[in-house]
């Protein structure tokens, strides 16, 4: 008697949270420290260089760089990429295993790693419409986030119905 067994599916939920669990201990063990070391030690640094003597326009968070120039009231600030905006999407693509948007998203946050520091640059240096895309940027940020979870949890649903 041949009997072919199939492997075991696991369900979409357990697999959501397994990949949930594994990026958050991956984040918060290697990845967050070398976040946060790669920000305070070269891009805070490199953006005070470009301060005039004895400014303090700057202020750094683990997760954000907060620019408020002294002749304005308002504070322009940029939330640092590969944070949990980029986490809690990506660990749903790789449950769902949606290979365009986990390469949506990683280029995505690779193209912001590189823009932001130059519009923040730009800014300290007195160009005003960069503060104005920074600020755009941040609401965009949201909105990008809120659509990834959006297509994650249409995902889920589509593979949870399938396997009923």
């Amino acid at each position: 008697m041949d009997s072919k067994k199939r492997p075991r599916r696991y369900s979409i939920f357990l697999k959501v949270f397994f990949s949930l669990v594994a990026c958050g201990i991956f984040y918060l063990i290697v990845f967050r420290p070398l976040r946060v070391e790669l920000n305070t030690r070269f891009l805070v640094p490199v953006l005070i260089s470009f301060l005039e003597p004895n400014s303090n326009i700057i202020t750094f968070n683990q997760g954000s760089i907060m620019i408020k120039p002294p002749s304005s009231n308002h504070s322009y600030d940029f939330i640092i990429p590969f944070g949990i905006f980029f986490w809690v999407p990506f660990s749903i693509f790789i449950a769902i295993r949606n290979k365009d948007a986990i390469i949506f998203i990683c280029l995505y946050h690779l193209f912001l790693s590189v823009l932001l520091p130059i519009l923040a640059i730009m800014f300290i240096k007195d160009v005003q419409w960069s503060g104005i895309l920074l600020n755009l940027n941040k609401t965009l940020f949201h909105i990008l986030f809120l659509i990834a979870l959006f297509i994650g949890l249409k995902g889920i649903v589509e593979e949870w119905s399938q396997g009923r």
